[in-house]
């Protein structure tokens, strides 16, 4: 029987797959819109890069600057503000905010996302969602540390939990744990899921879990 659920954060959570790429865009405007493409182009294809050894990529490769230790940080909290800002604001998944607020009752949330966890924090607590959550993971661990630490400090077993994510490497990892795994239809990976179940949003997630009512 289903007791929780793992949630990716960007395009499942929140509408927000966008958000980086755009920081990324505002970070480096003096750029050209040849070099702000292939910045982008980059980003997308290198999810499991942290934003540091990117900025610094980045400020080396297209504006011939190697950033010192404190100067890469100014670069990174910049880039930190300009996400939060837009997590402020874009909207919910549909059915998102609506599904934490009823299910809470019946299942136990957790996050697993490549954002920074202190963002995720400010962010979840900002729009009023963190105390759904038993916990909430991001970086600079990976993913795959997420996962150990749920299954160790829950002591549920794989077949108990459901990974939620929107990108092929969430679903790869789901099943190197033998977790069940649902994919957000509308995400750019939507055509990559192999014989995985799919759902628009999260009000049709309703529609294909069970819960035992406690």
């Amino acid at each position: 029987m289903l007791k929780a659920i793992i949630f990716d954060f960007d395009g499942v959570i929140l509408e927000s797959n966008g958000v980086k790429s755009n920081a990324f865009k505002t970070l480096y405007n003096q750029c050209d819109s040849v070099a702000l493409a292939s910045i982008v182009e980059h980003h997308r294809g290198n999810y499991s890069m942290s934003r540091y050894e990117k900025i610094q990529f980045y400020h080396q490769h297209y504006l011939g600057i190697v950033l010192s230790e404190d100067q890469l940080d100014i670069e990174a909290r910049k880039f930190s503000d300009l996400v939060k800002k837009q997590l402020l604001s874009v909207p919910f998944v549909a059915g998102a905010k609506e599904f934490l607020l009823d299910y809470t009752r019946y299942l136990e949330f957790f996050v697993s996302s490549g954002t920074q966890t202190k963002e995720l924090i400010y962010v979840m607590e900002a729009r009023n969602i963190l105390k759904e959550f038993e916990y909430v993971y991001g970086s600079p661990e990976k993913k795959d540390e997420h996962i150990k630490a749920i299954l160790g400090n829950t002591g549920y077993i794989c077949s108990e939990l459901l990974f939620i994510g929107d990108r092929v490497e969430d679903m790869n990892l789901a099943k190197k744990y033998d977790i069940p795994f649902i994919g957000r239809a509308s995400s750019n990976d939507g055509a990559k899921f192999d014989n995985t179940l799919l759902v628009e949003d999260l009000w049709a997630l309703r529609k294909v879990i069970q819960v035992e009512v406690r």
